[in-house]
C-alpha cells in the first residue's frame, strides 16, 4: 500500500511539473498569405486591389498579427513591363512591419515541372 501511495504521489509530481511547462511555454502563430501582391478572380483593377490590400494589412496590423506575404514575381508585371501600381501594393506591406517572402516566379505546378525547372523558377 506504501508503494502505491508512493507512485500515486510521484505521478501527481510528474504530472504537475509538465503542467507547469506546457503552460510557460510560450505559443506564437504567423499567418502567411500566398501569391501577391493578389489573386485575381476577376479582371485586374488597382483601386479594388489597393482597397483589399489596404484593409488586410489594416486589419494585421490593429490586432498585431504577424505575418509574411508569399510573391509571385510574374503578378508584378502588365504586358511584360514592371507594373508600379503592382509593386506599391507590396510596398505597402513592408512599410507597416510585414514581412515578404519568395513564391516563385510564376507558380509553377511542381508535380507537373521538373526539379531543375521548378528551382530556376525560385531563382
Amino acid at each position: 500500500m506504501k508503494a502505491l501511495k508512493s507512485n500515486y504521489f510521484l505521478t501527481i509530481i510528474c504530472l504537475v511539473i509538465f503542467t507547469s511547462l506546457a503552460n510557460s511555454q510560450q505559443k506564437k502563430v504567423c499567418i502567411t498569405i500566398d501569391d501577391l501582391p493578389f489573386v485575381s478572380y476577376r479582371s485586374f483593377n488597382i483601386d479594388f486591389v489597393k482597397q483589399q490590400t489596404d484593409s488586410l494589412i489594416k486589419t494585421l496590423v490593429k490586432y498585431d498579427v504577424p505575418a509574411i506575404g508569399y510573391v509571385n514575381e510574374s503578378k508584378l508585371y502588365e504586358s511584360q513591363k514592371l507594373d508600379s501600381g503592382r509593386v506599391a501594393l507590396l510596398e505597402m506591406w513592408l512599410s507597416n512591419g510585414l514581412e515578404l517572402g519568395n513564391h516563385t516566379f510564376s507558380h509553377p505546378n511542381y508535380h507537373l515541372t521538373s526539379y531543375e525547372q521548378f528551382t530556376q523558377d525560385i531563382l
